[in-house]
């Protein structure tokens, strides 16, 4: 049992060794590329799509009900 423990304990330690390492590879000779991904501009991504649609105010006290099913009346006369 002694030795077991023991060995879990290496191996552990082992692990960390090497994670640490590998951390630090990762850090600071790593590539940039993460970097580059953050910085890049995706404003065009959408440019080609035309935005035609309509926007609805809404109304929460009901006061314009008589306005909005004229201008609906004669939206559907169109």
């Amino acid at each position: 049992m002694k030795k077991f423990l023991k060995f879990l304990t290496w191996l552990a330690a082992t692990a960390a060794v090497v994670l640490g390492v590998l951390y630090v590879i990762k850090k600071y000779f790593g590539c940039e590329e993460e970097e580059d991904m953050e910085e890049e501009d995706y404003d065009d991504v959408f440019a080609d799509e035309v935005d035609d649609r309509e926007y609805v105010t809404l109304d929460i006290d009901g006061e314009d009900e008589e306005e909005q099913t004229e201008e609906a009346q004669e939206d559907e006369e169109k």
